[in-house]
């Protein structure tokens, strides 16, 4: 891979940038889908950055299972309603995740996530900064633990039946 130089003037595209989540039930069924960035900023100085700021509105949280056709409605509709539930990310009362980056090593990044109430440490790992025509596209992996975010689903098989990790690949892309 060939370094990529990110100069001061990096402006993250918000429209083309967003977060891919997936997460499994019952061990198979996988969900997936994404999230939109609402604010997205990285400080750079010397070609490195140095810091960063990203908030997710959790009210763009869309669905993308191949198993579930947002033009049918039911199934598609009932699961982002019920990821917006209280049980999950409660959009109504925390409509928005936020991550703030205090450190990079290597293709790894450090930060403090906040979803709900709960704030804690976390990694971005296998970051990779890539040049597609006039873009730069920077993807990271971040796997995080609903449970610690009391992120729960109010059903007596709900540790049986839903894994405790989220997996989070952010894709940021721009100029």
């Amino acid at each position: 891979q060939e370094e990529v130089n990110l100069n001061d003037s990096f402006t993250i595209d918000l429209a083309l940038s967003k977060v891919i989540w997936s997460g499994k039930a019952l061990g198979v069924v996988k969900h997936m889908g994404t999230v939109d960035f609402s604010l997205a900023t990285l400080h750079i100085t010397d070609n490195r950055v140095k810091s960063g700021q990203f908030i997710v509105d959790l009210n763009s949280i869309k669905v993308t299972d191949n198993n579930l056709d947002p033009k049918s409605g039911s199934k598609y509709e009932k699961l982002k309603q019920h990821l917006s539930s209280a049980e999950f990310f409660n959009v109504g009362k925390y409509p928005e995740a936020y991550f703030r980056l205090d450190t990079i090593a290597g293709n790894n990044a450090f930060g403090n996530l906040k979803i709900r109430e709960s704030s804690q440490k976390e990694q971005i790992e296998n970051i990779i900064v890539t040049i597609k025509e006039d873009m730069i596209i920077i993807t990271g992996e971040l796997v995080l633990s609903r449970k610690t975010y009391d992120i729960s689903w109010d059903s007596r098989f709900k540790n049986g039946i839903l894994a405790d990790n989220i997996k989070l690949k952010i894709v940021l892309i721009g100029k």
